[in-house]
Protein backbone atom coordinates (compact mmCIF):
# COMPACT_ATOMS: atom_id res chain seq x y z
CA UNK A 1 0.00 0.00 0.00
CA UNK A 2 2.74 2.11 0.88
CA UNK A 3 4.41 1.56 -2.32
CA UNK A 4 1.43 2.18 -4.48
CA UNK A 5 0.45 5.60 -2.36
CA UNK A 6 3.97 6.51 -3.05
CA UNK A 7 4.24 5.71 -6.57
CA UNK A 8 0.76 7.82 -7.59
CA UNK A 9 1.76 10.78 -5.20
CA UNK A 10 5.11 10.80 -7.43
CA UNK A 11 4.01 10.23 -10.90
CA UNK A 12 1.04 13.15 -10.12
CA UNK A 13 4.12 15.56 -8.97
CA UNK A 14 5.69 14.62 -12.25
CA UNK A 15 3.27 14.31 -14.97
CA UNK A 16 -0.01 16.89 -13.27
CA UNK A 17 -0.52 19.98 -15.75
CA UNK A 18 2.38 19.16 -17.76
CA UNK A 19 0.69 16.51 -20.13
CA UNK A 20 -0.70 17.44 -23.78
CA UNK A 21 -2.89 14.41 -23.52
CA UNK A 22 -6.61 14.47 -23.63
CA UNK A 23 -8.55 11.40 -23.01
CA UNK A 24 -10.79 10.12 -25.75
CA UNK A 25 -11.88 6.95 -24.87
CA UNK A 26 -11.29 5.23 -21.23
CA UNK A 27 -10.72 1.26 -19.73
CA UNK A 28 -12.49 -0.10 -22.89
CA UNK A 29 -12.59 -3.76 -24.06
CA UNK A 30 -12.94 -4.45 -27.45
CA UNK A 31 -13.12 -7.15 -29.41
CA UNK A 32 -12.26 -7.63 -33.22
CA UNK A 33 -12.12 -10.59 -35.26
CA UNK A 34 -8.87 -11.83 -37.27
CA UNK A 35 -9.12 -11.91 -41.04
CA UNK A 36 -9.03 -14.83 -42.72
CA UNK A 37 -5.68 -14.94 -45.18
CA UNK A 38 -8.59 -16.76 -47.60
CA UNK A 39 -11.02 -14.25 -47.64
CA UNK A 40 -13.11 -16.97 -45.88
CA UNK A 41 -15.11 -15.96 -42.20
CA UNK A 42 -12.65 -16.31 -39.74
CA UNK A 43 -14.06 -17.95 -35.96
CA UNK A 44 -10.75 -16.38 -34.61
CA UNK A 45 -11.18 -13.02 -32.44
CA UNK A 46 -8.86 -10.69 -30.26
CA UNK A 47 -10.04 -9.27 -27.28
CA UNK A 48 -8.33 -6.42 -25.47
CA UNK A 49 -8.71 -3.89 -22.84
CA UNK A 50 -7.24 -0.59 -23.75
CA UNK A 51 -6.37 1.29 -20.93
CA UNK A 52 -6.99 5.04 -22.65
CA UNK A 53 -7.20 6.40 -26.01
CA UNK A 54 -5.72 9.84 -25.80
CA UNK A 55 -5.24 12.88 -28.76
CA UNK A 56 -1.68 14.18 -28.05
CA UNK A 57 -2.85 17.92 -28.40
CA UNK A 58 0.43 18.74 -29.39
CA UNK A 59 1.23 16.27 -32.23
CA UNK A 60 -2.72 16.15 -32.68
CA UNK A 61 -2.68 12.57 -33.26
CA UNK A 62 -4.67 9.57 -31.35
CA UNK A 63 -2.24 7.23 -29.39
CA UNK A 64 -2.98 4.30 -26.93
CA UNK A 65 -1.88 5.23 -23.23
CA UNK A 66 -0.78 2.30 -22.00
CA UNK A 67 0.64 1.96 -18.10
CA UNK A 68 2.40 -0.46 -16.48
CA UNK A 69 4.53 -0.82 -13.51
CA UNK A 70 7.93 -2.14 -13.43
CA UNK A 71 10.90 -3.17 -11.45
CA UNK A 72 14.02 -3.22 -14.25
CA UNK A 73 13.64 -1.10 -17.29
CA UNK A 74 14.54 -3.07 -20.49
CA UNK A 75 13.39 -0.62 -23.30
CA UNK A 76 14.08 -3.52 -26.09
CA UNK A 77 11.01 -5.28 -24.74
CA UNK A 78 9.12 -2.51 -26.10
CA UNK A 79 9.81 -3.88 -29.39
CA UNK A 80 9.02 -7.88 -28.57
CA UNK A 81 5.73 -6.96 -26.96
CA UNK A 82 2.99 -7.84 -29.82
CA UNK A 83 0.01 -6.47 -27.01
CA UNK A 84 0.88 -3.05 -28.12
CA UNK A 85 0.04 -4.13 -32.07
CA UNK A 86 -2.96 -5.84 -30.72
CA UNK A 87 -4.64 -3.19 -28.95
CA UNK A 88 -3.73 -0.83 -31.89
CA UNK A 89 -5.16 -2.96 -34.22
CA UNK A 90 -8.44 -3.59 -32.48
CA UNK A 91 -8.85 -0.26 -30.82
CA UNK A 92 -8.65 1.35 -34.88
CA UNK A 93 -12.05 -0.10 -35.94
CA UNK A 94 -13.34 2.09 -33.70
CA UNK A 95 -12.09 5.50 -34.95
CA UNK A 96 -11.76 7.25 -38.29
CA UNK A 97 -8.96 8.87 -38.12
CA UNK A 98 -5.64 6.59 -37.91
CA UNK A 99 -3.75 5.72 -34.26
CA UNK A 100 -0.25 6.82 -34.89
CA UNK A 101 0.78 4.14 -31.77
CA UNK A 102 1.09 3.39 -28.16
CA UNK A 103 2.08 5.53 -25.27
CA UNK A 104 4.24 3.14 -23.08
CA UNK A 105 3.58 5.22 -19.49
CA UNK A 106 5.91 3.34 -17.12
CA UNK A 107 5.75 3.64 -13.22
CA UNK A 108 9.14 1.82 -11.08
CA UNK A 109 7.85 0.03 -8.20
CA UNK A 110 10.34 2.14 -5.81
CA UNK A 111 9.57 4.51 -3.44
CA UNK A 112 11.21 8.31 -4.42
CA UNK A 113 13.86 8.97 -2.16
CA UNK A 114 17.59 10.91 -2.21
CA UNK A 115 19.26 7.32 -2.93
CA UNK A 116 17.45 6.79 -5.39
CA UNK A 117 19.32 6.98 -9.21
CA UNK A 118 17.28 5.43 -11.85
CA UNK A 119 14.36 7.13 -13.18
CA UNK A 120 11.02 6.66 -11.85
CA UNK A 121 8.72 7.27 -15.37
CA UNK A 122 9.03 5.92 -18.34
CA UNK A 123 7.24 7.49 -21.42
CA UNK A 124 8.03 6.47 -24.60
CA UNK A 125 5.73 6.81 -27.88
CA UNK A 126 6.13 3.61 -29.89
CA UNK A 127 4.74 4.09 -33.66
CA UNK A 128 3.01 1.32 -35.02
CA UNK A 129 3.54 0.84 -38.67
CA UNK A 130 1.42 -1.62 -41.15
CA UNK A 131 4.08 -4.28 -41.36
CA UNK A 132 3.64 -4.94 -37.54
CA UNK A 133 -0.03 -5.30 -37.93
CA UNK A 134 0.49 -7.27 -40.91
CA UNK A 135 3.12 -10.05 -39.11
CA UNK A 136 0.91 -9.80 -36.09
CA UNK A 137 -2.35 -10.81 -37.94
CA UNK A 138 -0.16 -13.37 -39.04
CA UNK A 139 0.58 -14.89 -36.06
CA UNK A 140 -2.22 -14.67 -34.47
CA UNK A 141 -4.34 -16.26 -37.24
CA UNK A 142 -1.19 -19.31 -36.92
CA UNK A 143 -1.59 -19.32 -32.88
CA UNK A 144 -5.23 -19.38 -33.29
CA UNK A 145 -5.58 -21.96 -35.92
CA UNK A 146 -3.38 -24.60 -33.84
CA UNK A 147 -5.34 -23.86 -30.48
CA UNK A 148 -8.78 -24.15 -32.10
CA UNK A 149 -7.32 -27.85 -33.38
CA UNK A 150 -6.39 -28.91 -30.05
CA UNK A 151 -2.63 -29.50 -30.75
CA UNK A 152 -3.34 -33.01 -32.35
CA UNK A 153 -0.44 -34.56 -30.59
CA UNK A 154 2.04 -31.67 -30.50
CA UNK A 155 2.57 -28.37 -28.79
CA UNK A 156 3.17 -25.45 -30.74
CA UNK A 157 5.82 -22.90 -29.76
CA UNK A 158 3.97 -19.44 -29.33
CA UNK A 159 6.04 -16.31 -28.53
CA UNK A 160 5.89 -14.82 -25.28
CA UNK A 161 7.27 -11.86 -24.66
CA UNK A 162 8.58 -11.14 -20.91
CA UNK A 163 11.65 -9.76 -19.87
CA UNK A 164 13.07 -12.50 -18.31
CA UNK A 165 12.25 -15.31 -21.19
CA UNK A 166 13.81 -13.18 -23.58
CA UNK A 167 16.92 -12.25 -21.78
CA UNK A 168 17.85 -16.10 -21.90
CA UNK A 169 16.65 -16.45 -25.10
CA UNK A 170 19.51 -16.90 -28.12
CA UNK A 171 16.60 -15.67 -30.18
CA UNK A 172 15.56 -12.42 -29.51
CA UNK A 173 17.71 -10.24 -31.53
CA UNK A 174 15.98 -12.06 -34.41
CA UNK A 175 12.53 -12.23 -32.93
CA UNK A 176 12.86 -8.85 -32.24
CA UNK A 177 13.98 -7.90 -35.50
CA UNK A 178 10.74 -10.18 -36.89
CA UNK A 179 8.30 -7.86 -34.76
Amino acid sequence: RTLGIAMLEGYLKEYRRKEPLKAVLVEGEMKRRVPNPLGEPSSIAVVTRVDTVVRDTSLNKLFILEHKTFTRWEPSQLERDHQFVAELWVAQQHFKERIAGVIYNGLRKQIPSNRVKNPLFERRYLYINENQIKVFLQRCYSVGLQLLAGYKGHLGIYPEPSLFRCQQCPFKDPCTAFM
